[in-house]
């Protein structure tokens, strides 16, 4: 399905129809910035990353944070672009969490 962050700070999951699919969709307190997709734990489901302003998560296709997240960190430079992606920079065969953060 489509990912799709919107300005209401829920994240909504649709399926190839439009439709949301089930435990979606989520409301935070914060804004959500940036999402990326991937297979984080391992388990053959894809996962989804979330960037705030402040903070990072994992959630995973039940809409729960994954073992070790939210991750807190101080970020109040909009001029980075708070970008969040997944790739497997070490060749681990898992995917790690990259972030762009000021400073």
């Amino acid at each position: 399905g489509r990912i799709t962050p919107n300005d209401f700070c829920r994240l909504m999951v649709l399926d190839n129809n439009g439709n949301n699919i089930q435990n979606f969709p989520i409301s935070f307190s914060d804004t959500v910035i940036r999402i990326a997709s991937g297979d984080v734990d391992g388990d053959g489901f894809l996962d989804i990353a979330i960037r705030f302003n402040n903070k990072v998560t994992v959630i995973n296709r039940f809409g729960t944070d994954l073992p070790g997240f939210p991750i807190y960190f101080f970020d109040n430079d909009i001029s980075t672009g708070r970008y969040v992606s997944l790739y497997d920079l070490d060749n681990s065969g898992k995917l790690n969490l990259i972030l762009n953060l000021p400073g």
